[in-house]
């Protein structure tokens, strides 16, 4: 089960990308979303679905609209509702389009590791150092025209991490 942004609903291998490891995936993304609609969208339609593992991409538009990432309090309001639900956080991407949000999106990241670190069944999958050159250049080539949204680089590179932390 995936819940977060445009950045999961444009992986349109998804499903297949996990299939060999006999994982039942729902993809219940929604692009442009903010943690407020998350936190929403997860009592509705989330949870009546009654996932097994929680593949958390959020927090992005929120930094975009000037907005504090409330990443923390919404995996606490998950744990309100089924406590020993494993969720993993996949850390908010770098990209061309936002570039001027980069220090602000590393910095989140940072503090959302440090946050979670001691949870229990919450873990951190670092893709946004991934996306960086050995330099720590942003790698343009990994965006589609827009600037914004990714090509099927990327999602190989987010399939390889989930699969080495799954």
């Amino acid at each position: 089960m995936k819940i977060n942004y445009s950045s999961i609903r444009f992986w349109s291998t998804l499903i297949t990308d996990f299939f060999d490891i006999k994982i039942n995936v729902i993809n219940q993304d929604f692009g442009g979303s903010t943690l407020k609609q998350c936190m929403q969208r997860f009592k509705r339609i989330i949870l009546p679905l009654e996932p097994r593992l929680l593949l958390l991409y959020a927090g992005e538009n929120d930094i975009t609209n000037n907005q504090t990432p409330t990443n923390i309090q919404f995996i606490l309001t998950i744990r309100r509702f089924v406590s020993l639900l494993p969720i993993v956080y996949i850390s908010i991407k770098p990209n061309p389009r936002r570039y001027d949000k980069i220090i602000q999106m590393n910095i989140t990241n940072n503090l959302i590791r440090e946050d979670i670190q001691n949870m229990n069944n919450v873990d951190y999958i670092d893709i946004f150092n991934q996306m960086l050159t050995s330099d720590g250049i942003l790698r343009s080539e990994l965006f589609i025209s827009n600037n914004l949204h990714m090509n099927e680089q990327v999602y190989a590179i987010w399939t390889k991490a989930v699969k080495n932390y799954l």
